[in-house]
């Protein structure tokens, strides 16, 4: 692919989302051209073979990026095909210098072809088409069950080239008399060639729930001297935008990945992204699992996002986390979150403050019956972390 020198410079966390409008207004114009368009691997044609190319390609399908699509949007393939059949014509010349004629002339030509879908074990075909773009042929239903499966698309299909063949033979003679000379014969006939013809496309089909744990505070609660919020988010998509909200005002608002527009040999256009480096901890893991059923979601996913964000407060608060993904979805979440000071004989806070008997500011005193429960508590939390961690990578 060569680049276009079109890079797409988005403002961050509001217009990250690639332009799939223009690429789809572009590839929808650029379409009926590629029916029937110049040849790009052209070989040069002879007497045996008069056919200087016979091409079909699929060249993308939009919305996408990279090689990803979304299970929520109808998808569009483009595709080219281009054939050129010569006449041909060759002369022959005998030892007696009587010359023979051969012409092959191209009368019509035509071309089938079917577009193959093959998707979580199952085939879907659209035959004989004729249009460009063609929609996807697995409807979005089937689309929705992904579990970060790909998609493979196959085009298949034969050029049907009609000739007609004449030649117009000359052989040296001699009559009754003893004349000789060149004698001619004109003969023809109908014949057809036939070229079979294929190309594939791979696609990642990105959907499904987002499923988030929060990892810190795994019990929603921590210590104010030092508050982070971090959340492990399960998916089966690439996100473009997050914004962390601390009692609904903007704690960090970031871009994940930036885009652009490349195009290819035939002008159609793709988006390729690449990763950011955000304003907060952000790290994305590819790793497909399948986890047993948790609460409501017996999924398998593909991604892990992990999202951290250090802050400073105290008390009881709502964060809510908004992602965006790279096809324009976005989810949200909120989690009440405490963070608070611990405190010594329920008199003194450890930032030395008197004034403790808000317990939504200060944790109280651990009574001395109370002291032999609390590593036991926090060995069962950490138990069960550990366990979630566990069943949700278990292959």
């Amino acid at each position: 692919m060569k680049p276009l020198m079109l890079l797409l410079l988005l403002s961050c966390a509001q217009a990250c989302v690639p332009f799939h409008s223009n690429v789809s207004i572009h590839n929808n114009l650029l379409a009926p051209a590629l029916l029937g368009s110049e040849c790009l691997n052209r070989t040069e044609p002879d007497f045996n073979n008069p056919i200087a190319c016979s091409e079909a390609q699929l060249l993308t399908v939009y919305p996408s990026v990279d090689s990803r699509i979304s299970s929520g949007l109808p998808s569009y393939v483009l595709w080219r095909y281009a054939s050129e059949a010569t006449l041909q014509r060759m002369k022959v010349t005998d030892s007696h210098g009587c010359e023979s004629t051969y012409t092959k002339t191209p009368l019509f030509q035509s071309i089938s072809v079917d577009l193959r879908a093959d998707f979580m074990n199952e085939t879907y075909i659209r035959e004989n088409i004729s249009e460009n773009p063609i929609l996807i042929p697995v409807p979005l239903s089937a689309l929705s069950f992904t579990d970060g499966s790909n998609i493979t698309l196959e085009l298949n299909g034969t050029f049907f080239f009609q000739y007609s063949y004449y030649e117009l033979k000359s052989s040296w003679s001699c009559n009754e008399l003893g004349v000789c000379g060149c004698s001619q014969q004109p003969s023809g006939y109908f014949f057809n060639i036939t070229k079979n013809i294929s190309s594939n496309l791979s696609y990642e089909v990105e959907g499904g729930p987002v499923l988030h744990f929060l990892s810190k505070p795994v019990l929603y609660e921590q210590w104010a001297g030092n508050p982070v919020f971090e959340d492990m988010v399960f998916s089966k998509r690439k996100f473009c935008n997050v914004s962390i909200l601390l009692n609904n005002i903007t704690l960090n608002s970031s871009q994940l990945y930036s885009f652009e527009i490349t195009n290819d040999s035939s002008d159609a256009w793709h988006i390729i992204s690449a990763p950011m480096n955000p304003s907060l901890g952000w790290r994305e893991i590819h790793e497909y699992s399948t986890p047993i059923q948790i609460e409501s979601y017996p999924e398998a996913f593909s991604y892990i996002n992990i999202f951290t964000k250090d802050y400073s407060a105290q008390g009881k608060h709502n964060i809510t986390i908004i992602l965006q993904d790279q096809f324009n979805s976005s989810f949200s979440q909120r989690f009440g979150i405490v963070s608070r000071f611990l405190t010594i004989d329920d008199s003194l806070g450890e930032d030395n403050s008197t004034n403790i008997s808000d317990s939504d500011l200060y944790r109280p005193s651990a009574k001395p019956s109370e002291t032999g429960y609390a590593p036991l508590l926090l060995g069962l939390s950490l138990a069960g972390l550990a366990l979630f961690i566990i069943i949700f990578f278990r292959k």
